[in-house]
């Protein structure tokens, strides 16, 4: 039996644009270096690229011969390299496993938060929404995010030529091998032992204070990007925090723990903690940017109109959260 290729691998999963869109199997899209917004387009035809994780088959033949690496994906990613199934395409396969489980995650999550109003969830335990298989799972999609996306194999490549090591390592031999090394099962235990897992709730959406910064940032609403994994410096610590949106109104925020931070809580969102995430969201994008809001169409296209490019297109910093 023949089995026919993926040719659409998606670095966004479409399950995750569906739980975010309000438009079933569509989604406004901006393309971020056009400024050019396309409204309801299909979630099919977004967020991919063609056989973006595909091995040649001299590259997948050259780990099969290493006994070193089969063991890593072995153990690391559950593959056998020596199971005839285990195609060019396996990894796109990999992540197609990953995302079916974090899709029934979000499902679960995201319903249960929908059955309570913002007053009786702002007074709840997260516990009570977040169980410990849901936030496994999460940190696990969010470290597979960080990864899989073209920005940050973009930086592997930059990372390369900085080390003055071979460029010319294919993007997905690079992934494979990030992949192999465990570091989902690290990075995300290290997002579950050291940080507090809160919840922001836009429960009462506002526009920015100042009209310059109204006009150019939506603030009643979370968008999302092809780099929706949000990871900023922390004022209090100096260390990274992690957010992550579910939908245009609740986002996981990662805040590295203190003696002060000791607990996960579910937390009102404030407008300007909305304006620095989904500044993340429009500055550190590859060149997708998504919305919900009629009005948060016209505020992303002046950000990327009136504001200048080496600041709206990936370059400088961005401030921290306290």
């Amino acid at each position: 039996m023949v089995v026919e290729k993926v040719k659409k691998q998606h670095y966004i999963p479409q399950f995750y644009m569906r739980n975010y869109s309000e438009l079933e199997d569509r989604i406004n899209t901006v393309y971020k270096k056009q400024n050019r917004t396309v409204e309801k387009l299909l979630i099919k035809n977004v967020g991919y690229n063609r056989y973006f994780y595909d091995l040649t088959v001299e590259e997948l033949q050259d780990f099969k011969n290493e006994p070193f690496f089969k063991k890593l994906i072995k153990s690391n990613m559950d593959v056998d390299l020596d199971d005839e199934k285990a195609t060019v395409q396996f990894v796109e396969k990999y992540f197609g496993t990953q995302e079916t489980k974090a899709g029934a995650a979000f499902k679960t999550l995201l319903g249960s938060l929908s059955e309570v109003d913002d007053s009786t969830l702002l007074s709840s335990s997260i516990a009570d929404f977040l169980t410990s298989e849901i936030k496994q799972i999460l940190a696990e999609f969010m470290t597979l995010q960080t990864i899989r996306v073209p920005s940050i194999m973009k930086q592997n490549r930059s990372i390369l030529e900085m080390l003055e090591l071979p460029l010319d390592v294919p993007d997905s031999v690079l992934l494979l091998v990030q992949l192999s090394s465990g570091i989902k099962e690290r990075t995300s235990k290290h997002m579950i032992d050291n940080f507090t897992w809160n919840l922001l709730v836009i429960d009462k959406p506002e526009n920015a204070r100042m009209p310059e910064v109204a006009k150019r940032f939506p603030t009643k609403e979370f968008i999302i990007s092809d780099t929706p994994i949000v990871v900023l410096d922390d004022v209090k610590t100096k260390e990274k925090m992690f957010a992550l949106p579910l939908n245009s109104k609740y986002l996981i925020q990662l805040l590295p723990k203190t003696e002060e931070r000791i607990e996960d809580t579910i937390i009102s969102a404030d407008r300007n903690e909305v304006r620095i995430m989904n500044e993340y969201q429009l500055r550190f994008s590859d060149s997708l940017v998504f919305y919900n809001q009629k009005e948060s169409k016209g505020k992303i296209e002046k950000f990327f109109s009136e504001l200048p490019r080496d600041y709206t297109h990936n370059s400088g910093s961005i401030s921290g959260l306290i």
